[in-house]
């Protein structure tokens, strides 16, 4: 019951107005077909009987526009609960699709809360058959009181013929419910292997690979070896499950017989008539299948409402909370970087990812100065995404602080913090939209004619202002052809390009870069960083690059090693003192010397 309330306060919720047309509809479904069941009996007896003409046509118009009636009312009542139904699916969708973005990574990463969504799109699923189920039993109600009246009223005996066949039915109804709600509990962590597996089907990015590799039967094996797991899962549940359910079904078809020989008994012994024997029979029939189905469909809620308890846990997670308060401090400090004056510290930071157990980041410390240039630099694994995460409050330190105007992030309102913040990822994501609402992140109904001059200008700056300017709708073309036919698909420096001119456009006051040119040739590099000075004016900046030509334009480099800074210099202090950066720059400088340089 309780998870029933917490069903039916989520439907208020979202559509308080369901229950009404739930309701009407249940009761339409349950009176319908006892005009079925009484207006034969009348009609026979009058066949049979007196004959009288007008009567019989009297009755038979009741049938027609009862029948009528009805059929027109349930049709109306589908339209508009559809209508509602539609709407509130829509919205747990909603609600299910929003719920990523609001849950912290340090719980989205776990395998538990990612079979919890998996379980959670099933849910969503069941929402559907819960409904039906509903009004299957609602309906069912109706219809058993008043064909129960029927049989009380004339052969109350029948009655108890047929609760005692349904009682040999239950068990079996039981035992269908434990089978699936094990059934799907067994299958989520397959089911989301199978999706995974469709996912690296559909998407195109990975059709090069698979293709030129082989990789394309590893993956059918795969999906295969994956499906059978599933079959042998399925195959026991369903073999189970029909055993039960034909027995069920035998029970109802033994109990029709029985009373389908009483009544034809009491029909050659001139008990009932022809036509009491039609209303007794079909209302006895409709009183068993009824009852049959009403078990059948309370076990399914009952089980619906376990499969979509996921779902309603899912959405129950926590949130991300909001840490920050405007006190005097956060004030001050977001005022100076309002104008452009950001000073960031590491404070002897100690960090690991929910999912391993190795630090990444041990008692880092470190400064950035307002308006400086600074590129971290290090081996893989050093720990520079990590850092890059950690400014952008994606994850929070286990220890230490990180402080922005002396002041700990941790304690400033997040939306306000972000604005701060013009971050390029390595790992950047464009969207299926226009070009100008990739780099602004709004509608271009919405756009000031500012705004789109600062697109125009940060393309020509980066160099993708004529690529763009010569697309069939020039920066309201859409890059990609998910939505429309007339998209297009830029190469990845122009995907990065585009990316950065996002970061630039936020307004932050300061800019970070992980890996901003991976995608770019070296020329295009090259131009990338000469103009850093100028995408970087009044702004801070700290970039990351694996390609250590660049980090001469920086005003400090940082180097990692294993998590912590090893050296810090600019690159002439760093050449001289001969540690582990001139290592990596003399092995990267070397590739590019010629046997006779060397």
């Amino acid at each position: 019951m309780r998870q029933l309330r917490q069903m039916g306060a989520v439907i208020y919720q979202k559509e308080p107005g369901l229950f009404g047309w739930l309701l009407l509809s249940c009761l339409i479904t349950g009176i319908a077909p006892i005009f079925g069941i009484v207006m034969p009996k009348f009609m026979l007896d009058e066949l049979l009987g007196a004959r009288n003409f007008n009567k019989l046509m009297g009755l038979t118009a009741i049938l027609a526009f009862g029948t009528l009636f009805c059929m027109a009312a349930k049709a109306w009542c589908k339209k508009n609960t559809t209508v509602f139904l539609e709407r509130f699916f829509m919205r747990m969708e909603e609600d299910m699709g929003k719920k990523p973005s609001k849950i912290p990574l340090t719980e989205s990463e776990k395998k538990s809360v990612m079979d919890l969504y998996e379980r959670g799109k099933f849910g969503l699923d069941s929402l559907r058959d819960w409904n039906e189920n509903v009004q299957k039993i609602g309906g069912g109600i109706v219809t058993c009181i008043s064909s129960g009246a029927i049989l009380l009223a004339n052969q109350w005996y029948l009655l108890l013929i047929i609760l005692a066949a349904n009682l040999f039915a239950i068990p079996c109804v039981k035992q269908m419910k434990k089978l699936e709600v094990d059934n799907a509990e067994r299958s989520v962590p397959e089911d989301r292997e199978f999706q995974y597996y469709c996912c690296i089907a559909y998407d195109y990015r990975y059709a090069k690979e698979l293709k030129l590799f082989g990789g394309i039967d590893f993956m059918l094996q795969r999906a295969k070896e994956n499906m059978d797991r599933i079959l042998k899962i399925n195959h026991s549940y369903f073999t189970k499950t029909g055993c039960f359910s034909g027995f069920a079904a035998s029970v109802v078809e033994l109990e029709t017989a029985v009373l389908f020989g009483i009544l034809g008994t009491l029909l050659l012994a001139e008990g009932i008539t022809v036509g009491m024997f039609t209303m007794l029979y079909s209302a006895s029939r409709q009183f068993g299948q009824t009852l049959n189905g009403m078990v059948t469909a309370g076990s399914r809620m009952i089980t619906d409402i376990l499969l979509i308890q996921p779902l309603l846990e899912y959405l129950r997670l926590p949130e991300e909370e909001e840490t920050g308060k405007w006190n005097k401090e956060v004030k001050q400090c977001l005022k100076k970087a309002g104008k452009g004056i950001v000073d960031w510290e590491f404070r002897d930071v100690t960090f690991h990812y929910p999912t391993a157990a190795k630090e990444c980041l041990k008692n880092c410390s470190f400064s950035i100065h307002a308006g400086e240039t600074v590129a971290l630099v290090g081996k893989n694994g050093a720990g520079k995404s990590t850092v890059v995460k950690l400014m952008c409050r994606f994850y929070q330190p286990q220890s230490g602080m990180i402080l922005l105007n002396g002041v700990d992030i941790q304690t400033i309102p997040r939306e306000a913090y972000r604005k701060i913040l013009a971050p390029t990822f390595q790992d950047f994501q464009l969207l299926p939209f226009s070009i100008e609402e990739n780099i602004l992140c709004k509608k271009e109904e919405e756009m000031t004619g500012q705004e789109k001059i600062r697109v125009n200008e940060e393309a020509k700056r980066l160099g993708f202002f004529d690529w763009a300017a010569s697309q069939p709708k020039k920066f309201s073309t859409f890059l990609s052809q998910n939505l429309t036919g007339e998209g297009v698909l830029p190469s990845g420096g122009l995907a990065q390009k585009i990316a950065l001119a996002r970061s630039v456009c936020h307004g932050g006051a300061m800019v970070i870069m992980d890996e901003p040119t991976a995608a770019l040739d070296p020329r295009s590099e090259e131009e990338i960083f000469e103009q850093m000075a100028d995408i970087s004016n009044d702004k801070t900046c700290l970039f990351i690059s694996h390609r250590l030509s660049s980090t001469r334009l920086a005003d400090r480099i940082l180097v990692m090693e294993d998590g912590a800074i090893a050296e810090d210099g600019n690159h002439a202090e760093l050449m001289k003192k001969g540690g582990g950066y001139r290592e990596l720059y003399e092995a990267q400088a070397s590739q590019y010397w010629d046997n006779e340089t060397k």
